[in-house]
């Protein structure tokens, strides 16, 4: 089976910086989607998705095929192989677009088994798994705490 999509929740969305740095300019079509799973805030600044009923919101994107995207992104992302010490594993999983209602397959990375204890005492839900608007409340409340103790 041929996979031809991506499905990304955080910093490698369009307009974030893994995505500047690393996807720009191998994106050919990136589209608002959802899938299921849980989502959360890992202490070093990015999100982590595991498998759960919940919503996860973030974009579904077509790269160019000419670039071998999946090792690239496997490189990346520390997945070495299916029951290997990986950072992040990667899955096969339906997506849904959110303009359209269209189900495609994509490959998404999502966090280890081995290593969901960490979420347990480390991580923040994030329950309506929306990382930009999370992230986008994060920044707002970090800015308002350093205008807090510049006027104090």
């Amino acid at each position: 089976m041929h996979i031809k999509y991506f499905f990304f929740y955080g910093l490698f969305m369009s307009g974030y910086s893994n995505h500047e740095k690393f996807l720009k300019s191998h994106t050919i079509s990136v589209r608002r989607a959802c899938t299921t799973g849980s989502l959360y805030y890992l202490p070093h600044g990015c999100p982590a998705m595991t498998f759960g009923e919940k919503i996860v919101k973030g974009e579904v994107m077509l790269l160019n095929e000419n670039y071998n995207m999946l090792a690239y992104l496997d490189a990346l992302k520390g997945y070495y192989g299916e029951g290997k010490n990986n950072l992040w594993e990667r899955i096969v999983q339906l997506v849904e677009v959110e303009e359209t209602g269209e189900k495609v397959l994509a490959y998404i990375y999502v966090y280890p088994g081995y290593r969901l204890m960490e979420l347990q005492t480390n991580a923040i839900s994030i329950p309506d798994g929306d990382w930009a608007c999370f992230n986008g409340d994060l920044r707002y409340s970090r800015q308002k705490q350093y205008l807090e103790v510049i006027d104090a």
